[in-house]
């Protein structure tokens, strides 16, 4: 009897730590694919407006307004959509390659040739980038004859935040923005009265 209570603990033992190991495994396969995928097209900042979301961002609700800045709105999203036309193989191009020589780089664990690489498909895409840039400016230029102070400081508030979320979220930025708000009231016991 007592062999047999001895030889059940013992599988139950043996079995829960294989599954600790296992999740464990699982855990660090995860952090090694928390890279995102690589998009050109967000790198070169290649980003269209909707009039509508803006219109509600904005607050606007006169007619004769929304006319103007549909019509600002409309020529830069054509010259986005152009800009994309032209230089959509070139995209994929660097997208392709990027995406393939980066698993290769994170299969061997070489950090160096991921920031090669990254740095390569920024100069590749920078002609591309600065005729998005252009773009930009010549939106912005309309719409700060056309909107209020208090409006075009929205709009470039809401711009800045567009722009903001083409930029990749990986995992280990996220752990490491929330590590840094924990340390943050580290502050000898004083918190935030400063008491």
């Amino acid at each position: 009897m007592k062999k047999l209570l001895f030889l059940i603990i013992l599988l139950l033992q043996s079995g829960l730590s294989f599954a600790q190991m296992q999740g464990q495994r699982s855990g660090q396969s995860q952090g090694q694919t928390s890279m995102p995928e690589f998009k050109a097209k967000n790198v070169a900042g290649i980003l269209k407006y909707d009039e509508d979301k803006v219109y509600k961002k904005l607050g606007i609700k006169d007619d004769a307004l929304k006319q103007k800045i549909k019509k600002s709105f409309s020529e830069y999203n054509k010259k986005i959509d152009e800009i994309l036309f032209l230089n959509n193989p070139k995209l994929k191009k660097v997208e392709n390659k990027v995406n393939v020589q980066r698993e290769i780089a994170i299969a061997n664990k070489d950090r160096q040739a991921i920031m090669g690489i990254m740095e390569e498909s920024r100069k590749e895409l920078a002609p591309i980038k600065k005729e998005v840039i252009d773009a930009n400016k010549i939106l912005n230029q309309e719409l700060e004859k056309i909107l209020s102070e208090k409006q075009y400081k929205k709009w470039l508030k809401y711009q800045t935040n567009k722009k903001k979320s083409l930029k990749p979220k990986t995992q280990m930025n996220s752990s490491n923005s929330s590590r840094g708000q924990s340390k943050g009231n580290r502050g000898g016991g004083r918190g935030k009265m400063g008491y």
